[in-house]
């Protein structure tokens, strides 16, 4: 009878660097649209001070292919590095 295996370290890793890449990529993205609508970003791009009213931040724009985006980058970027981590 086959015991419950514990998740591993590489797992651990992998949900990391998802979390990590999408975080980062929701940033930069934030960051880049409020610069664009004028204003001065702070906070890793979470806020935006200057821009005009009717700006909406990145992380909070109903944008299906944004996020699309997001995920299939960050996913690609675990698998990248699924690759290169070996299993143990």
């Amino acid at each position: 009878m086959a015991g419950v295996k514990a998740p591993s370290m590489k797992i651990f890793l992998l949900v990391i660097t998802f979390i990590f890449s999408s975080v980062f990529l929701v940033s930069c993205c934030s960051v880049d649209a409020c610069m664009d609508a004028g204003g001065q970003w702070s906070g890793f791009g979470f806020s935006c001070d200057g821009a005009s009213g009717d700006f909406i931040p990145m992380y909070m724009r109903l944008a299906p292919l944004f996020w699309g985006l997001v995920i299939i980058v960050s996913s690609l970027v675990t698998l990248f590095v699924k690759k290169f981590v070996p299993d143990t």
